[in-house]
């Protein structure tokens, strides 16, 4: 933390005042002086910013990806900002190679049948039309359900928070932010679809596309914050 210490040193001349008093027939005081040392602290604002702002640097996050067609620059957006944040991620898919719509291709860290939430801070599902293969999965929806249970942060990106809700995590008057795709799934239940790029929803972000890709990853580590 950066501080400046700045030291005042007051002298008052208790001799002029003497002089003057004795001038008006008054008894001259003894000539002394005072010295008084005061100290003010002045903290940076940038300092203060950063005490304000905890790190999430070690945190954990499974990062789960379709084994095909997930949306190629929502994984590479998101993946980039858990990284420059400091955040642990284990990439994750029910295959141990999984391929993006666009030619992308991830090596997965760990087969999402063998993911337990509760090593984790955070569960993060990407988008694109593959995921829609997680909708119906005991796998994928059992992963989240365990993660709405451990109060975990929740993510879901375009069409993943379709997923979500057979999850759990998106229920009857939650806010969420999803693909034009999968608005009339999340209304059917009662979501809320609020139109926005990204949404929060107590630990549930939710985003609508790869455009709304950074400012999800964001949002998610905002709430890994709290």
């Amino acid at each position: 933390m950066k501080k400046l210490i700045v030291s005042l040193a007051l002298v008052c001349a208790v001799s002029w005042f003497a002089g003057s008093v004795s001038a008006m027939g008054g008894p001259a005081p003894e000539d002394k002086y005072k010295l008084e040392i005061l100290k003010v602290e002045i903290i940076s604002a940038e300092a203060t910013t950063e005490a304000e702002v905890p790190s999430v640097a070690g945190k954990k996050v499974l990062l789960v990806v379709a084994p095909t067609k997930f949306d190629d620059k929502e994984f590479a957006a998101v993946k980039k900002s858990f990284e420059e944040a400091g955040l642990e991620i284990t990439v994750s898919a029910t295959s141990k190679t999984a391929y993006g719509a666009f030619g992308a291709r991830a090596n997965c860290d760990l087969l999402l049948q063998k993911a337990n939430a509760a090593d984790y801070d955070a569960i993060v599902f990407i988008g694109g039309p593959g995921v829609t293969a997680y909708n119906r999965s005991e796998t994928a929806t059992g992963v989240i359900a365990k993660a709405v249970k451990e109060g975990k942060v929740i993510g879901g990106l375009s069409l993943a928070p379709i997923t979500l809700v057979n999850g759990g995590a998106l229920v009857k008057g939650k806010k969420a932010a999803v693909s034009p795709y999968g608005k009339r799934a999340l209304k059917g239940v009662g979501v809320i679809c609020t139109g926005q790029p990204v949404e929060t929803d107590g630990k549930v972000v939710t985003g609508s596309g790869p455009e709304a890709a950074g400012d999800f990853a964001q949002a998610v580590i905002e709430a890994l914050r709290q």
